[in-house]
């Protein structure tokens, strides 16, 4: 927590319209007069701890860059926790564009306890077969040990290929105790665990057909 007011602590925030390193488009047709009253919301937000306010007032896909680049900031407001976990299972595409190192690094800042609390309970006691779908050309790329996984194979298949004729889709699965959970979330009915692999968690890939994206359309 901080000794500033809330409102104090909004004037630090920092917003992805401000950036010039971000993409083009995220500013294309917006007006100045617009691009402040955004700012303004997502600050309004922030005041009333509202993460998932603060989040909105940019793209969807640059959620986790919001975080990111306000972490001392959200931690002093006291809604990092739920900022990182709505960042992270909300987003409608993917975020491949962060490093994995990243997202370590932000999960091993959170405090554990508000981690759980900011997603739904865990639907047991655990061990928990996790599985989760990759693709693509490169280990980069597929993140094989990545931090998002479900707990669904079917839900694994799919998020594979989408749908799109992804490069080399393929589905692992690892068992993990309830320990190594940071979140879950389900109310997309994903089923997805947020989780920081150990070293010595085995993962193994899944030997199945995965459906064929024409016949699943």
């Amino acid at each position: 927590m901080s000794d500033l007011k809330p409102e104090e602590l909004a004037e630090q925030l920092w917003f992805p319209l401000d950036d010039p390193r971000s993409d083009g488009g995220i500013a294309d047709g917006l007006g100045i007069a617009n691009r402040l009253a955004i700012k303004e919301l997502g600050r309004q937000a922030f005041v009333e701890g509202d993460a998932d306010g603060f989040l909105w007032s940019a793209p969807n896909k640059y959620a986790m860059q919001m975080v990111e680049g306000n972490v001392l900031t959200l931690l002093r407001r006291g809604i990092y926790e739920k900022a990182l976990v709505h960042a992270i299972t909300d987003t409608r595409t993917n975020n491949r564009h962060l490093p994995l190192t990243v997202f370590r690094d932000l999960f091993r800042w959170a405090d554990r306890a508000k981690l759980l609390a900011a997603g739904d309970p865990l639907p047991g006691t655990g061990p928990f077969t996790l599985y989760r779908g990759v693709a693509g050309k490169t280990e980069r790329a597929r993140r094989v040990r990545g931090i998002s996984w479900t707990g669904t194979l079917a839900k694994a298949a799919w998020f594979a290929d989408r749908g799109w004729g992804l490069a080399n889709p393929e589905v692992y699965k690892c068992v993990l105790d309830a320990k190594h959970v940071l979140a879950y979330v389900n109310d997309r009915e994903e089923d997805e665990y947020i989780v920081l692999l150990p070293r010595s968690a085995t993962v193994e890939r899944v030997a199945l057909p995965l459906p064929d994206p024409k016949v699943a359309a």
